[in-house]
């Protein structure tokens, strides 16, 4: 009742989500019969590459899989030039990342319009993303370097009976390669735009008859592509260095063991935060330019804004140091007829970054934070398959205890003195203040999820997962705004299920409907600056209804996936500011929203040589209910955060054979997305319009040899788009700050395996 009369209000738009299935469903209904055969043949004259999946904790066909999931091979991710995890906002649709007061390894991730709308640790991401079978709760460090990987899977829609809480966004899954029983040597160097000097090696070596190990290696430097004009100085610069060290060994027959041990360490500076708008005529920024102009300095006005959107003349330096590394040991037991897995994992993540909401020289508002965050996790998996194989099911017991700590210095309207000749030194004063919070999580999780099969076409699964959770946080504020240091702590327990219908139409197609619940940790406001205790709010949880059609044809010539939704998003967690001064934040459950929308893949091979994508998404939402006291920063009519409503891309890849000589591959690739914000409630000046990037790669693999080159270009058209923007106005600074996407680069890469 609900869902019909809420489209019928939308009409226009609900139409336009239909249209994604229905093309589908009318080029693929018929019953297509294909053979082993077939696919011989298919693969023999060139075909659609066939993708292996665990979006469900056991490997199968990508076509098989009742789940709306995009997937990218080693293969694709080289063809791609795809080097961080960021990279997918621009590849993936109805997937969307912004980065921005974190520092650059920071990234907010949303899928299908829910995310997270503040980085700080008491605040936990609705993407839930995992490194093989590790759970990497923090936004801070999220925008992860990709080095020897095997394959990623985005999984859209709420994931919370099996990966649990945090992912009712959706899950992001990176699967490292693993090591192998034979010697295999890969190097690769790139060379490029601003001093581009990158370095990748990996070394696969057997160890013995049951023991292999896999050791890899990255070095990534290049100079900054924008200006820091304050104190002439690159900013956007990177010097990244990174290993993993893996090793499997095969215990027994049946029990193998996989210890994995990794740490990167990355100095420089983030993206240039960029003035765009400031108001002088503010009562605030007007008295402390008063302040300025009797010492003979030049007031904070419109002079600091740059013509070129990378340079800034913001005095912070946006500084994006961090360290992280970890280990984790996986036993897996294989029987007749039951499965045991145990995945024993231990992380760390120290992060120092700063940020200037006011992009001027002057400490209107600046922020810089130093996060120490620590983590351990166990899971337990028991599977297996009954009913003569009819019967797949899966249960799993979880634990996850963090520790983390926030120290915050804001200078906050902080006066200056100036020292002559147009130079100031900072004084003690003004509004500035510290903030330290230090959160304990402990969270407990049991889980399970069957699928039968009744009939040869149909099968049903159903699963569910307890949750229990603790969370209690220490805090203090010093400085113009003073809270003595207490202690609060909450807790919260959760039911998510999940039912599943599939029905197999034929050797090529199957559909799926199904209802799943995710939720969202509860936290505390750690943004809070009044002298009471930081209050808890609750979970936030999604009801998702989903329909979904995968095909294709005989020899995967061509591929069809297609996906409709239906969310019901209650209690959703924002920020809203509280009444007690003009900088003190809340964040609580704000909101009731409902959304809908659909996800469209299709790939093509209509010839050896080419093979064309095309994907696209949409997604529209309605506020249903706002909290009382929210008003101030969302309405009906305001945008989610980090939610286009229309996302796609398209690529080719086509090889021209040289004869002898080899073959020459060409790759080209288009990202769009439709307008969005960064940030409530939705100021004129700090979102971001419609735009779209192009990627272009040719490289060149001499027949017979082990070697490849390519050159590439990135943003060929020099977009300049925001990554992310805000509006301090309501905080009390009347300013617009903004971070850009990098500019148009070109490089050069070679790569070269030794086996």
């Amino acid at each position: 009742m609900l869902a019909s009369a809420y489209l019928g209000r939308e009409g226009g738009s609900a139409a336009t989500v239909a249209i994604f299935g229905c093309v589908a469903l009318s080029m693929f209904s018929a019953p297509q019969q294909a053979s082993a055969q077939d696919d011989t043949a298919a693969s023999a004259r060139g075909s659609l590459e066939e993708i292996v999946v665990t979006a469900r904790k056991r490997q199968e066909s990508l076509q098989t899989a009742p789940v709306s999931v995009a997937v990218f091979t080693a293969a694709a991710l080289e063809r791609q030039g795809i080097d961080t995890i960021v990279d997918l906002g621009s590849r993936v649709p109805n997937l969307s990342m912004i980065s921005g007061q974190g520092g650059g390894t920071q990234t907010q991730v949303s899928i299908r319009g829910v995310g997270q709308s503040d980085f700080i640790l008491t605040s936990d991401q609705s993407v839930g993303v995992y490194v093989d079978g590790v759970y990497f709760p923090r936004s801070m460090g999220a925008a992860l370097d990709l080095i020897d990987i095997e394959r990623i899977e985005v999984l859209r829609g709420p994931q919370g009976t099996l990966f649990g809480r945090n992912t009712t966004a959706g899950a992001i899954q990176i699967i490292s390669a693993p090591p192998e029983d034979a010697f295999l040597a890969k190097a690769e160097v790139t060379a490029g735009s601003f001093d581009r000097l990158d370095f990748k090696g990996s070394l696969n070596l057997p160890l013995g008859e049951r023991i292999a190990s896999r050791i890899s290696l990255a070095s990534l430097n290049q100079d900054g592509y924008g200006r820091r004009l304050f104190d002439d100085t690159d900013g956007a610069d990177t010097d990244v260095l990174a290993g993993r060290a893996a090793f499997r060994a095969q215990l027994t027959d049946s029990l193998r063991a996989d210890l994995i041990l990794d740490y990167s360490r990355k100095r420089g500076y983030a993206g240039l935060e960029r003035l765009v708008n400031i108001d002088p005529s503010d009562p605030n920024l007007a008295f402390y330019n008063s302040f300025l102009v009797s010492q003979g300095l030049p007031p904070a006005d419109e002079r600091y804004i740059t013509r070129d959107v990378h340079d800034t003349w913001s005095g912070e330096r946006n500084r994006d140091d961090n360290e992280m590394g970890g280990a984790s040991l996986t036993l897996e037991w294989s029987g007749a007829a039951v499965s045991f897995k145990s995945i024993t994992a231990w992380r760390s993540l120290e992060v120092q970054s700063g940020y200037d909401f006011d992009g001027t020289p002057y400490p209107l508002a600046e922020q810089t934070l130093n996060l120490d965050q620590e983590q351990i996790s166990q899971e337990l998996q028991l599977s297996g398959e009954a009913i003569g194989g009819r019967l797949q099911w899966l249960t799993g017991l979880f634990y996850f205890g963090e520790d983390a700590q926030d120290l915050q210095d804001v200078p906050f309207y902080q006066p200056v003195v100036a020292t002559g000749g147009g130079s100031f030194a900072r004084v003690p004063g003004g509004f500035s203040f510290a903030s330290f919070i230090s959160q304990e999580t402990n969270s407990y999780a049991a889980y399970g999820q069957g699928t039968l099969r009744f009939t040869d076409k149909w099968s049903v699964t159903a699963g569910l997962r307890y949750t229990d959770e603790k969370k209690t946080l220490d805090s203090y504020l010093t400085g113009a705004f003073v809270r003595p240091r207490g202690t609060v702590s909450d807790s919260w327990s959760d039911l998510s299920p999940r039912l599943g219908l599939e029905y197999r139409i034929s050797d090529r197609a199957m559909s799926y409907a199904s209802v799943s619940r995710g939720f969202r940790s509860g936290g505390f406001n750690g943004r809070n600056t009044s002298p009471n205790p930081p209050q808890s709010f609750d979970p936030e949880t999604i009801w998702a209804y989903e329909l979904g059609l995968k095909t294709e044809t005989e020899g995967r010539r061509l591929r069809v996936n297609s996906a409709l939704f239906y969310y019901d998003y209650s209690d959703f967690q924002g920020l809203t500011l509280d009444s007690f001064s003009g900088i003190t934040i809340t964040v609580g459950n704000i909101a009731k929203v409902e959304m809908y929308g659909a996800e469209l893949d299709l790939a093509a091979r209509p010839t050896e040589a080419l093979q064309l994508s095309l994907a696209a998404g949409y997604t529209h939402h309605n506020i249903a209910d706002v909290a009382a006291g929210a008003q101030i920063t969302i309405r009906p009519d305001t945008r989610l955060i980090n939610a286009p409503e229309w996302s796609a891309t398209a690529a080719i890849d086509y090889t021209v054979p040289a004869g002898k000589s080899g073959d020459i591959d060409m790759h080209i690739d288009y990202g769009w997305k439709s307008e969005l914000e960064f940030f409530l409630p939705n100021y004129p000046d700090e979102g971001q319009s419609a735009y779209g990037v192009l990627n272009t790669r040719v490289g060149f693999a001499p027949a017979g040899r082990s070697w490849r080159v390519e050159l590439f270009g990135n943003n060929l058209m020099d977009e300049e788009y925001r990554v992310f923007a805000e509006n301090g106005k309501a905080l009390g600074v009347p300013a617009t700050t903004a971070s850009y996407g990098r500019p148009r680069e070109w490089g050069a890469r070679f790569r070269i395996e030794f086996d």
